[in-house]
């Protein structure tokens, strides 16, 4: 059984270093994508699953392959 929470850390790694290294803000983030900021900060703070069709949304936004934020487990 996979562990929700590893797998919310593991995205929050990988988003906030895709932000970081594409220089996107939250807010940037949520106008590009549709995504709320709220959403996002949930995302960010591991707190919150991820939906696939948010996560799409959010790497296209960022300009990286969808398969980017999806975490090894």
């Amino acid at each position: 059984m996979i562990d929700q929470q590893v797998v919310r850390d593991k995205f929050r790694a990988v988003l906030v270093a895709e932000m970081t290294l594409n220089q996107i803000s939250i807010r940037k983030l949520a106008r590009a994508s549709g995504v709320s900021i709220s959403a996002i900060v949930s995302y960010r703070n591991a707190t919150r699953d991820v939906p696939m069709h948010k996560m799409m949304a959010m790497a296209h936004a960022i300009g990286i392959d969808p398969k980017t934020l999806v975490p090894e487990l």
